[in-house]
């Protein structure tokens, strides 16, 4: 974990200053603090803001005039800097990780459902989820959560799948993996693959379609956002 706190002037001297500033802080998770921006005349355009732009670090603008705020993950004022700073000290991995899944809005949703995704999933083989997961309490398993997973049924070649523990959200375990796989085991090993597959919350108030790759489920434009009905594989 690194704290990079550079002066404006390091910016004001181009990419390779910048480049030079921040090299021994490379590979690790770290928080760069660019403070006393008021007066600068560095462009957000220039090359060594579109370059900090690009770095795998979170980057925080102190007091940074509005021209600048999209040049920074975050902005802040000096008072609002320790607790900034605490948070980042206390989770860097996650930290960063949070700044650089947001810095790019996605192009559609699924794409950034896959990112939240994948951000998430690589953040609980971590140390610090595995730390946190420590100081929590075990709880045992509830003799409700006993029942299958996901209901099947197939109507005209579409595969409707239901997922059937709302009460923990229906929270992807060890048993909804295995029952996931086995619905889709006639297909992967058979062949037979469905036309369409649909997700289904278990009182059917939320589906959603599963397209097959590369086409996405996209919005007819009409229609709730929450029924499969409302989609195209396109």
């Amino acid at each position: 974990m690194g704290i990079a706190a550079l002066d404006p002037a390091v910016l004001a001297a181009g990419a390779e200053s910048l480049e030079a500033a921040l090299d021994p802080f490379a590979g690790e998770p770290t928080l760069v603090v660019v403070a006393n921006l008021a007066d600068t005349d560095v462009a957000c355009t220039s090359a060594a803001l579109t370059a900090l732009r690009q770095v795998a670090m979170l980057t925080v603008g102190v007091d940074a005039p509005s021209p600048l705020a999209p040049c920074f993950d975050l902005v802040v004022t000096a008072d609002e800097l320790p607790r900034v700073r605490a948070a980042f000290e206390r989770s860097p991995r996650a930290s960063v990780a949070a700044a650089l899944l947001v810095r790019t809005p996605p192009p559609d949703i699924w794409t950034g459902l896959v990112a939240e995704s994948a951000t998430y999933s690589a953040l609980q083989a971590g140390p610090e989820f595995i730390a946190w997961r420590r100081g929590r309490p075990v709880h045992p398993p509830s003799p409700h959560d006993d029942a299958p997973r996901v209901r099947l049924s197939d109507r005209d070649g579409v595969l409707e799948i239901v997922l059937t523990r709302p009460f923990k959200h229906n929270a992807l375990d060890r048993r909804m993996r295995d029952e996931l796989f086995e619905a889709l085991l006639d297909w992967v090993e058979d062949g037979n693959a469905p036309v369409r597959i649909d997700l289904s919350s278990a009182n059917g108030s939320v589906t959603m379609p599963i397209c097959m790759y590369p086409l996405k489920a996209t919005y007819k434009g009409s229609g709730s956002v929450t029924a499969a009905s409302s989609y195209d594989c396109k």
